[in-house]
């Protein structure tokens, strides 16, 4: 998976616009990979969430 490197600096940036668009580029990906280990699509939801948070937190 690639991501467009100003992507990854305008979350830096903390621009809500990008934070969104790479949610929206994630999400597919991270959610197939979520609900292999969770099989209730609210939960696997839940995780996606909290797993988002964590790479914009750390994407230093």
């Amino acid at each position: 998976m690639n991501i467009d490197k100003s992507l990854i600096k305008s979350c830096l940036n903390k621009e809500r616009a990008g934070q969104n668009r790479m949610y929206k580029e994630l999400f597919s990906y991270l959610m197939n990979i979520r609900m292999r280990y969770k099989n209730d699509y609210n939960t696997a939801g839940a995780s996606l969430n909290a797993i988002y948070l964590k790479i914009l937190e750390n994407l230093h």
